[in-house]
């Protein structure tokens, strides 16, 4: 995967990732505030 097409593309604890190319990684926090985000081209 080369993640060119960032469909993917969430927010986790307030910054935005590609999980096709970055794991979520665990911070010690009890939780993980994720959240999709929205492209009006898409």
């Amino acid at each position: 995967m080369i993640g060119n097409c960032g469909a993917c593309e969430i927010d986790v604890n307030g910054k935005t990732i590609r999980p096709c190319l970055k794991q979520i990684e665990y911070t010690g926090n009890q939780y993980l505030y994720i959240e999709l985000t929205t492209d009006p081209f898409w």
